[in-house]
């Protein structure tokens, strides 16, 4: 299912003017893929400032069966020169019971050095954290 929008309108002092597109995909009964990109213009007149900015994302949602799912996304970020991947992976014990294990990280595309600068790292940050939820039921 494609989508695509168009957006304009006041941005805090200024004006932004947008364009997004969105493409969804049912593969099958166990897997959806989503795809996209954003396009942001940013004017602020008053301060003579401007900016465009692109975002591209892919997610997959999977399901192997009732108790085990997995969801991934990776984004980029032109402002940022960045790219975020995010992994859940969700293992449902019983109804109210989950188990989450969810792997964030950031990685810089530019690194190169500017003048009085150091180099950026490759990876800008990388988190693995696990939750466990259990309902209780009064």
């Amino acid at each position: 299912r494609p989508n695509i929008t168009l957006t304009a309108g006041r941005f805090f002092d200024g004006t932004r003017f947008g364009l997004s597109t969105d493409y969804n995909w049912a593969v099958g009964p166990h897997l959806e893929l989503r795809g996209g990109w954003e396009w942001n213009r940013i004017r602020f007149g008053a301060r003579a400032q401007e900016f465009d900015s692109h975002l591209a994302r892919v997610q997959a949602q999977t399901a192997i069966d009732s108790r085990f799912s997995i969801n991934t996304f990776v984004q980029y970020n032109s402002l940022t020169d960045a790219v975020t991947t995010n992994a859940r992976f969700r293992y449902n014990f019983s109804e109210g019971q989950d188990l989450w294990l969810v792997w964030n990280e950031g990685l810089n595309v530019d690194r190169e050095a500017v003048l009085g600068v150091p180099r950026r790292p490759f990876e800008s940050a990388r988190t693995l954290t696990m939750k466990y939820t259990h309902t209780l039921i009064f």
